[in-house]
């Protein structure tokens, strides 16, 4: 019989339920998807876009949905990004697809969700060591998928 006052039982029976806890959590994977998905915060990839296509038309709709801070332009703060989300006003930041300069944060809203691989936020460092001088805001970096029609 298994009193409170022995402690081995006690600690044994916890020990079993820790095992058995862990066995089935390593046995179950969950989905991933946006809810679950713990990547880097400045890089959407397309094992967290896919699950989520049947909501999403555009490249827009990806940053949107699922990285809304990657539409904030350089040392913005929280006030700002009410009015740095309009259509109109990108604060600088530049697209590239593919490498090639596009345009503004327009751009995205004609890029289908369909055709984008992965979408990355890049640094004003980051966006000249790879694009070179000129960068003085972030840069929003659109890879597409190589089969994609464009």
């Amino acid at each position: 019989m298994l009193t409170s006052s022995h402690p081995r039982p006690t600690a044994c029976l916890a020990a079993l339920v820790l095992v058995v806890a862990a066995g089935c959590r390593a046995s179950s994977p969950v989905p991933v998807s946006h809810a679950h998905y713990n990547g880097p915060a400045n890089e959407i990839p397309w094992v967290e876009i896919q699950p989520n296509l049947w909501r999403l038309t555009t490249a827009g709709d990806i940053v949107r949905a699922l990285r809304p801070n990657m539409l904030l332009p350089r040392k913005a703060s929280a006030l700002h990004l009410a009015s740095s989300l309009g259509p109109t006003d990108g604060g600088g930041i530049q697209v590239y697809v593919d490498g090639f300069r596009i345009g503004g944060l327009e751009v995205l809203e004609r890029i289908p969700a369909r055709a984008v691989l992965t979408v990355r936020r890049l640094t004003p460092s980051e966006a000249t060591t790879r694009y070179g001088s000129g960068h003085t805001n972030v840069v929003i970096a659109v890879t597409m998928h190589p089969n994609a029609a464009r």
